[in-house]
């Protein structure tokens, strides 16, 4: 299992750096990704997310699956939650700096569209469905209850 999850970390590293090297190709989002580079977010991007959030997990994970912990995975899973956390922190902060949306006048109000609406629809439509399936095919009715009526 540790390996699969270095594995999977690994991918995680690679798809931050294409984020990374695709931001800075692109006019409108270059100056958000200088923040996280070399900006005042480049600490908490350097620190939490890549090395405390992917690569010492890498190696602790590595190492785990070596010596058959399961303490250094659990170490190595905090840290990439950690990682992970900071991440999403500095996904919302950072996109406020620089923010992409124009300002809208008050009169102008979201509308749907209609995959949307199709979409909604079809979550709560699983929702029914697994609900009906579960109740029909579940055993949830006690047997030989001890209940005084």
């Amino acid at each position: 299992m540790a390996e699969i999850l270095a594995v999977l970390l690994s991918l995680g590293i690679l798809f931050t750096a294409y984020k990374m090297a695709h931001g800075l190709f692109e006019p409108e989002k270059t100056k958000t990704i200088l923040l996280f580079l070399n900006g005042p977010f480049s600490k908490a991007f350097w620190v939490f997310e890549v090395v405390t959030g992917m690569l010492l997990p890498i190696f602790l994970l590595l190492a785990a699956a070596r010596h058959r912990k399961i303490g250094g995975v659990m170490v190595a899973s905090v840290m990439v939650l950690v990682g992970y956390f900071v991440k999403r922190y500095d996904f919302v902060v950072a996109s406020q700096v620089y923010p992409f949306i124009k300002r809208q006048s008050p009169l102008d109000s979201y509308l749907p569209t209609f995959m949307e609406m199709l979409l909604i629809g079809g979550i709560i439509g699983a929702l029914l469905l697994a609900y009906t399936m579960a109740v029909k095919f579940l055993p949830l009715k006690e047997r030989n209850s001890c209940h005084v009526r």
